[in-house]
């Protein structure tokens, strides 16, 4: 069972990332790096604060379905 927070779908929806309930959770991860690398850095190639909040994101995610 895949482990997501009401407050991750919050920024899910925020970001506009295209998941469903369907999808294994690295497919989920996998759109959240896509969208990170589509939006979360400055012309410099320093993350900017979506970045932050959308890499907080992905680590929360990650860690909560991890395998034990």
């Amino acid at each position: 069972m895949k482990k997501i927070t009401d407050s991750d779908y919050k920024i899910i929806k925020k970001y506009n990332i295209n998941i469903n309930e369907n999808m294994n959770i690295d497919d989920i991860l996998d759109e959240i790096e896509a969208k990170m690398f589509e939006m979360g850095f400055e012309e410099n190639d320093e993350i900017n604060k979506d970045g932050i909040e959308l890499e907080r994101l992905y680590d929360n995610i990650f860690h909560n379905n991890k395998e034990v």
